[in-house]
């Protein structure tokens, strides 16, 4: 996993930031939860992110010459 991020750090960077910025209706924010939820958050966020790094990594893969090999 840390080698696939590596791979497109741009790319989980700036999705990272939408990413944990985004909050289901009704749901506090991020600092106004335990420990606990803070950790499951966080960690739900880390699978989502590495899903959706691996499916970049596949599209640029099967598009090598294209501008996503800059991201």
């Amino acid at each position: 996993a840390v080698n696939l991020f590596g791979l497109n750090l741009l790319f989980f960077y700036l999705v990272h930031l939408w990413f944990y910025r985004l909050r289901l209706h009704g749901v506090p924010p991020p600092f106004y939860l335990t420990l606990l939820e803070t950790l499951c958050f966080w960690g739900i966020g880390l699978i989502a992110l590495w899903w959706l790094t691996k499916r970049f990594e596949i599209l640029k893969r099967n598009h090598p010459d294209s501008l996503l090999r800059y991201i």
